[in-house]
């Protein structure tokens, strides 16, 4: 499957379509993927997509888990928000 993605995107690219909406054809393949009940690791450094499709987070931090929770527990958590995903 990582392979056809891949290949898919790389489509996308040579079609000439866009960064931003080649990252909103990957949210909503993987909005899709919840809504059918399939489990996804997902790695992730645009929080925004992430928090609306993750039903848990884990927050790393120099090789450690720093933070684990839901969405609404990562959103509510103001020291892992400033200190590990502020820029």
């Amino acid at each position: 499957i990582v392979e056809l993605v891949a290949e898919y995107l790389r489509e996308l690219k040579r079609r000439g379509i866009s960064a931003p909406k080649i990252v909103e054809l990957v949210a909503e393949y993987l909005r899709e993927l919840k809504r059918r009940g399939i489990s996804v690791l997902l790695v992730e450094q645009k929080l925004t997509i992430a928090l609306e499709v993750a039903d848990r987070c884990l927050v790393m931090g120099h090789g450690h888990i720093v933070f684990e929770g839901t969405p609404a527990d990562l959103r509510a958590n103001a020291y892992i928000r400033k200190e590990w995903l502020e820029v």
